[in-house]
């Protein structure tokens, strides 16, 4: 995924709230978690940031909470 591939999706507040309307809870929270968990990566692959080895440890933990 590079870096602008979610710029046009949420760049324009029309196309934004068209996409939201119908959305539930559960859909929000999960479209928000892949928001940001793709936001971590690429910045992460940009490298303008580095995320830590606890944070990395609690990202599986989670993650492993979710899948089971």
């Amino acid at each position: 995924m590079n870096k602008w591939s979610n710029y046009g999706k949420w760049r324009h507040s029309e196309k934004r709230k068209e996409l939201m309307k119908n959305m539930n809870k559960e859909q929000a929270k999960e479209k928000l978690i892949e928001l940001l968990t793709n936001q971590v990566v690429d910045l992460t692959m940009m490298s303008k940031i580095e995320l830590g080895d606890d944070v990395i440890e609690e990202i599986k933990r989670l993650k492993n909470i979710i899948n089971e």
